[in-house]
C-alpha cells in the first residue's frame, strides 16, 4: 500500500471517475451516508451477525455515546447516569451488537461530515465505514 497517495481518499470535494465535483455538489463515495440535523438524537446499532471469529472496534468520529445506555431495569434506551463514556467500542464478533445513542454533531452540534469506521488492523478493508452528515 506505500506505492499509493491515499491524500484525499475519504474526501467529497475531489473529483473522482464517477462524479465530477465542479457541479459544486459532493461527490459522495459508494457507502451508506446517513444523515441528521444538528443536536437530534441518533441511534446507531451495529452489530455482526456471524463471521470470523476476529473481533473489530467501531468509531464514529467525533461523537461520544454511552457505554450502557439502559434504564429502567435494562428494558429501556436512554440516560443511564450510571455509566461512562465513549467514542470508540472494541470486541465486536459475532452474534455482538451495540447500541450508540448519540447527539448529532457532538457536544457542540457541529455540522459536517463525520467518519465512522471499524478500527481494524487493515486499513479500510473490511468494508465498514460510511459518512454521518450532520446539517
Amino acid at each position: 500500500m506505500n506505492d499509493q497517495i491515499y491524500t484525499n481518499i475519504l474526501s467529497s470535494k475531489v473529483s473522482h471517475a464517477a462524479c465530477i465535483f465542479a457541479t459544486g455538489r459532493p461527490c459522495d463515495p459508494a457507502t451508506p451516508i446517513f444523515t441528521a440535523s444538528p443536536g437530534m438524537s441518533v441511534r446507531f446499532r451495529v452489530l455482526e451477525a456471524a463471521g470470523h471469529s476476529r473481533q473489530h472496534g467501531f468509531t464514529l468520529f467525533g461523537h461520544h455515546w454511552q457505554f450502557a445506555p439502559w434504564t429502567q431495569n435494562s428494558t429501556t434506551q436512554g440516560n443511564n447516569p450510571l455509566t461512562f463514556e465513549v467514542g470508540s467500542f472494541n470486541a465486536i464478533g459475532p452474534t455482538r451488537h451495540l447500541n450508540i445513542l448519540t447527539q448529532a454533531g457532538g457536544l457542540t452540534q457541529v455540522v459536517g461530515d463525520f467518519l465512522y469506521r471499524t478500527q481494524d488492523s487493515f486499513n479500510f478493508t473490511g468494508g465498514m465505514w460510511g459518512i454521518f452528515r450532520v446539517r
